[in-house]
């Protein structure tokens, strides 16, 4: 049976193991000796290992972040294309559309819709076509019972 190669990963942690290994059975006079040769202090080591220490805990800590990050920008894409191929009705229709989402959210006493202009006055037509295309991929409009734009 094949044995399986170590990742680059496994690499690293047994050398950076290994090299803890050394570091912490060295007597201390030899270690500051072979510093002393490369034209180092302990003080600096310290201060490289603490570096090196605080920009792998934040890349590790970052990279939720960063997968976060890359799923929203995913999903806004997906949102973006999916958005652009709903046919939309003329502005009146779209505008008469959200509001009647809106109001009768509004009249019903729930509280799952939220617009930035609630009386909807200050939507512009541009406003109600993309409040228009993000109730219906929520599926709040339906876009069969609105005649669309042809």
């Amino acid at each position: 049976m094949a044995q399986e190669r170590p990742s680059d990963e496994q690499k690293l942690s047994n050398f950076l193991n290994a090299l803890a290994g050394r570091a912490l059975t060295m007597p201390e006079e030899e270690l500051e000796a072979e510093l002393r040769e490369e034209g180092s202090s302990l003080e600096e080591l310290n201060r490289r290992a603490t570096r090196v220490f605080d920009e792998v805990s934040k890349d590790y800590r970052l990279g939720e972040l960063r997968a976060a990050r890359a799923r929203y920008e995913l999903r806004a894409a997906e949102w973006r294309e999916g958005g652009a191929a709903i046919e939309v009705p003329p502005p009146g229709g779209c505008r008469a559309a959200v509001t009647a989402v809106f109001s009768s959210a509004t009249s019903a006493g729930s509280r799952r819709f939220s617009a930035q202009f609630r009386d909807l006055k200050e939507f512009s037509d541009e406003d109600f076509v993309s409040c228009y295309r993000q109730l219906v991929m929520l599926g709040a409009i339906d876009p069969e019972a609105v005649e669309p734009q042809g």
